[in-house]
């Protein structure tokens, strides 16, 4: 009797693995062996509550010999105000919706002038008129907007963007990357008729 529980303790601990990993993301998985997938939370009520009226969105793209891969929420205007509304100016806000806004990197690479190594990152920003403030941390486990001190001091930098106008109004949140080349893009995030620009290189 007391092998036969000891070998079910052993394949509940086998399966449970895969499913680990998979509710994590992959976030204790090397980047350099997987970057992992755009996943909701698991661990959060919210996830559960019937279809998200922001959905879970991903852009994905190389950059020098390795990949990028940012998963954000993206929510819609809805005939609301954006921003100085229900994103409110020098507030901190979590750049998209539901969980933070992630970006997932195998390779060394430029955020702006902020420089990042191969890893997993939040993004999270301060909205003022002329100009945001983009945060980067290392915590992409906690939900979207609840921004701790704890998540505050995994921060490695953060850079100042000046705010753009789109040449036609934007419903969604959009985060998407142009370049001809692989060592050189650009990141354009808009929204409303707001738009950054954010240079990305390797």
């Amino acid at each position: 009797m007391k092998k036969k529980i000891i070998r079910l303790a052993i394949i509940i601990a086998i399966l449970s693995i895969p499913v680990f990993f998979f509710a994590t993301g992959m976030s204790y998985v090397p980047v350099g062996v997987s970057l992992g997938p755009c996943l909701m939370d698991y661990t959060s009520p919210q996830t559960y509550m019937g279809k998200r009226p922001s959905p879970l969105k991903e852009e994905r793209f190389n950059m020098g010999d390795g990949e990028v891969l940012i998963c954000y929420g993206s929510p819609s205007a809805r005939s609301r105000t954006v921003f100085g509304g229900i994103v409110e100016y020098n507030s901190l806000w979590r750049f998209g919706a539901n969980e933070p806004t992630r970006l997932y990197t195998n390779t060394d690479m430029m955020f702006g002038d902020l420089p990042l190594q191969k890893g997993r990152y939040s993004i999270y920003a301060t909205v003022q008129e002329n100009e945001w403030e983009l945060f980067v941390s290392t915590s992409t486990n906690h939900w979207g907007n609840w921004i701790t001190q704890d998540v505050r001091d995994l921060e490695i930098g953060s850079i100042k963007v000046p705010v753009d106008s789109t040449a036609a109004y934007v419903e969604s949140f959009t985060i998407e990357s142009i370049g001809n080349t692989s060592d050189q893009k650009e990141l354009i995030i808009s929204w409303e008729q707001t738009k950054l620009v954010v240079p990305i290189s390797n």
